[in-house]
């Protein structure tokens, strides 16, 4: 709960959120999210059930995104699971398709897939001179390409089926203030520069 002392632009912080939480709907509003079976994807999957809106929960763990989808249903929302790399084109199109054959448009689409992996990291005996070029390489594909075909995707769907719609691109915060040892993920600011 928070404290009524909390202000925001001189009022009280609760007020401004009961009433954004009122005044926003997503009612009726197709929505897929990548990397919706992590963390994160998670929870913006929740946010979109909770504002109304048709949750597409787009990820690679099939149980996982399958049960995200079960316990929106049957708490009175709609959702659909959608198995898919963000790298892989096929599962992409696979994904749309079943989504417009489902709902008949796509209104907007959530990039929250990415991540990180060990040996793309500069461990403290390491330097950048003898960093892991094959990993670094697949965490960028992930960030980058994983963003950028999505977008390209569902983004033409949006433009063809809901006419108007938002993309929303999640990035990490190292793509604006770098982070020791993260090279890969501090190289990556197309994210935020994507439209």
């Amino acid at each position: 709960m928070l404290s009524k002392e909390w202000t925001f632009t001189g009022k009280k912080l609760n007020e401004n959120l009961i009433k954004m939480k009122t005044d926003f709907t997503l009612k009726n509003k197709a929505i897929v999210v990548t990397g919706a079976a992590g963390v994160l994807g998670g929870a913006f999957a929740q946010g979109i059930h909770e504002a109304g809106g048709i949750v597409c929960i787009l990820g690679r763990n099939k149980i996982v995104a399958t049960q995200r989808a079960k316990s929106i249903v049957d708490a009175g929302g709609t959702a659909i699971a959608l198995i898919a790399d963000v790298t892989i084109e096929s599962d992409l199109i696979r994904a749309r398709d079943l989504v417009l054959s489902k709902f008949g448009k796509i209104d907007g689409l959530v990039n929250a897939a990415g991540g990180n992996m060990p040996d793309a990291v500069i461990q403290p005996e390491q330097d950048i001179f003898k960093m892991n070029m094959g990993a670094l390489q697949e965490v960028m594909y992930l960030n980058l390409f994983g963003t950028v075909l999505p977008t390209q995707l569902f983004g033409e769907a949006i433009k063809n089926s809901a006419k108007t719609g938002s993309i929303v691109n999640i990035s990490s915060v190292s793509t604006v203030q770098a982070l020791t040892n993260l090279l890969s993920m501090s190289v990556q600011i197309l994210k935020l520069l994507i439209p």
